[in-house]
């Protein structure tokens, strides 16, 4: 699709209220959290085991946790506790100009940001990390963060729902979830298990609203913590409109493209970064456009 009509499709469901986000690492790397790789070898550290050195594939990457979660065990206690001391290995003040440093970010607010125009109220993340939270309440917004199902939703500025558990800044005085989707097996359990609610949410927010993905790479397409669930609804979806819309940073193959629109998403390429925040910030203005016109 190309990106100037991305941005006029997308803005039209900002304008009604119908744009949802579906948030992965690459949002939070600004705030120099790890990425999934130095995660996965921050967990073998842990666990006494070698760093992975090559990765093919996205089960390369969850194998190689849960080889480290064989050694570390069952408890959450500790899984969360590591998960922690990898995300937030400087336990110092958190300071605003980190914030303000997070072009994508600033970028995301305008997004969520109240207005006539439009905004996001629902947004799904497949970080552990609170930074997103943090981001958003220095600047007044009311955040609802749900990780686990049911959850009262109220008339929050955001809601930011995290499907594979949520592991908050010790700073910020938030409450961690009971459990984390860490590898594979944590990931086929919640996949296959026939009343996990979260599968049903995700679903759900797929089905009734536009999805923009941001930060994921394209490998994350074929992980099946997602991937099952985007491929079950694209069959029986039909050919009304796109499933999603997949923001995909650097050059496309071809073969990566052909599974994108098999499972009816449309891929926007943007080869440089620094253009991500430039593309997120223009959907707003064009909505602000579209709404001045309506009057």
């Amino acid at each position: 699709m190309d990106e100037t009509f991305a941005i006029d499709f997308l803005a039209d469901y900002l304008s009604d209220g119908s744009l949802v986000l579906f948030l992965g690492a690459g949002t939070s790397r600004g705030f120099g959290l790890p990425d999934w790789l130095t995660f996965a070898n921050g967990l073998r550290e842990k666990a006494g085991l070698p760093p992975i050195t090559k990765v093919g594939t996205p089960e390369d990457l969850q194998n190689g946790v849960d080889e480290a979660l064989d050694i570390i065990g069952e408890d959450s206690v500790k899984r969360l506790a590591y998960t922690k001391e990898i995300l937030y290995p400087d336990l110092g003040e958190l300071k605003m100009t980190l914030a303000l440093d997070h072009h994508l970010l600033v970028a995301l607010s305008s997004l969520l940001m109240g207005s006539r125009r439009g905004h996001v109220n629902r947004v799904v993340t497949y970080n552990y990390d609170s930074m997103l939270e943090w981001f958003l309440m220095l600047f007044g917004f009311e955040v609802n963060s749900i990780s686990s199902l049911p959850a009262m939703e109220g008339s929050e500025d955001v809601r930011i729902y995290h499907p594979h558990g949520f592991a908050p800044h010790p700073l910020l005085g938030m409450k961690d979830s009971s459990t984390l989707v860490l590898g594979l097996q944590d990931a086929n359990i919640k996949v296959g298990d026939r009343v996990n609610l979260w599968v049903e949410k995700e679903r759900q927010m797929i089905e009734t609203g536009m999805p923009l993905f941001i930060g994921m790479s394209g490998h994350t397409l074929s992980d099946r913590a997602i991937g099952t669930t985007i491929s079950s609804i694209a069959k029986s979806f039909g050919d009304t409109r796109p499933l999603g819309l997949w923001i995909y940073l650097g050059d496309l193959p071809k073969e990566k493209e052909a599974e994108y629109l098999r499972n009816k998403i449309v891929p926007i390429v943007i080869k440089n970064p620094v253009k991500i925040p430039e593309f997120i910030l223009k959907i707003a203005q064009k909505a602000l456009e579209k709404q001045k016109k309506t009057k």
